[in-house]
């Protein structure tokens, strides 16, 4: 759907959401926002435009007044979000496809990896990491320990697995090379 980009307000530069009119989902879902244009995506938080916000947004001396016309088709996005979109600017219309994040676990891994603030994102990544070492603990226990190599073989194929898997979630946004 095209959508007309607008900046988000100061305080909300770090937060985890981004403002959509008249979602399809429910307030604060995870959701996965892509870019049509270039293919670019980010995970985060969906909030939906309602008419408290337009008056929060309006009264601003320096932002541009979201009116019932414009409304509709508005994303009020913070920057670190545009760039992770490879939107260069507000006031542009840009075509994004909003979808819920399906994977249960996944979703919250990935939308904390794209979060605005590096302590949620640094937090996020050790405590993956975390959960690796703990796994290549149990699978070096079970390796040593247990005589049967049905067992041992299933739980390094899990840890290589998790490992993976875990890996991938902690990815950041990918931004353009400049």
């Amino acid at each position: 759907m095209e959508y007309v980009i607008y900046a988000s307000l100061h305080e909300e530069s770090n937060n985890g959401w981004i403002w959509l009119s008249r979602p399809q989902l429910g307030s604060r879902s995870l959701i996965r926002v892509k870019n049509l244009d270039n293919g670019m995506k980010v995970f985060c938080q969906l909030r939906e435009i309602d008419d408290d916000f337009v008056a929060l947004y309006n009264e601003r001396p320096r932002t541009i007044p979201l009116q019932n016309s414009n409304r509709e088709k508005a994303a009020v996005i913070s920057d670190w979000y545009r760039r992770g979109l490879g939107i260069p600017g507000t006031k542009a219309s840009v075509n994004l496809e909003v979808t819920p994040a399906y994977i249960p676990g996944w979703h919250a891994i990935r939308a904390c990896c794209h979060h605005p603030d590096p302590v949620v994102r640094l937090a996020t990544r050790l405590g993956a990491w975390s959960l690796v070492l703990g796994s290549v603990g149990l699978a070096l226990g079970i390796h040593f320990s247990i005589p049967w190599r049905c067992v041992r073989a299933f739980s390094e194929g899990a840890f290589v697995i998790l490992s993976l898997v875990l890996l991938c979630a902690i990815r950041g946004i990918r931004r353009p090379s400049s």
